[in-house]
């Protein structure tokens, strides 16, 4: 008897054959990846009981915007992450979404885009925009706060799928840490200017 028969009433029957299609198909080892870099369908043929996959989904980064003639612009935030092991699937069509990167321009930012899983119950949510001397949006991850004149917060993060923004720093809070940074590195240069110089020297 092959693997595709199952004993019915007495009698076989051909088991109709397990198949899914959709996205870009590749597999590693023993593993079939469908991987989606737009809209589509990943459809489920004759799933067997206790069919269970694996899925990763990431939404749209948010924008940030800004030009390099302003300062205190805060960066967009990453699209939220959803990984997910042993999630039951069963035969069916589960419509792809892929979410895109925030729009953005000199004055305003939006955030990314969602992804979401129909029939899976999945969403991955869209990272926060970051503004021009602004508090950042929430999102998967949240927007970067902008700073120059003052310091304003980042926007919050979706928890299980991303972390909240930075905050923005003054331009007295930047020009502290690049002189801070200064120090550090004049300081090293000199120590490794003594270690060479005593290497010679003995």
């Amino acid at each position: 008897m092959s693997n595709q028969e199952m004993l019915l009433g007495g009698g076989f029957s051909e088991v109709p054959p397990f198949s899914a299609t959709g996205g870009t198909i590749t597999t590693d080892g023993a593993d079939t990846i469908h991987k989606f870099t737009g809209t589509g369908s990943f459809v489920v043929n004759n799933a067997p009981i206790g069919f269970k996959i694996t899925y990763l989904v990431v939404a749209g980064g948010g924008g940030s915007t800004g030009n390099q003639d302003n300062e205190g612009a805060g960066g967009g935030g990453a699209g939220g992450l959803l990984y997910v092991t042993n999630a039951a699937v069963s035969s069916g069509t589960y419509v792809v979404t892929v979410g895109g990167a925030g729009t953005a321009n000199s004055t305003t930012a939006n955030n990314g885009s969602n992804s979401v899983i129909t029939g899976i119950s999945s969403t991955a949510i869209g990272g926060g925009a970051g503004f021009l001397q602004a508090a950042g949006n929430s999102g998967g991850s949240g927007g970067g706060g902008g700073g120059f004149n003052q310091t304003r917060g980042g926007g919050a993060g979706t928890s299980g799928q991303g972390n909240s923004g930075g905050t923005g720093l003054t331009l007295a809070a930047e020009v502290a840490a690049a002189v801070q940074m200064g120090l550090a590195v004049t300081a090293q240069t000199q120590l490794v200017a003594q270690q060479v110089a005593a290497k010679f020297l003995t």
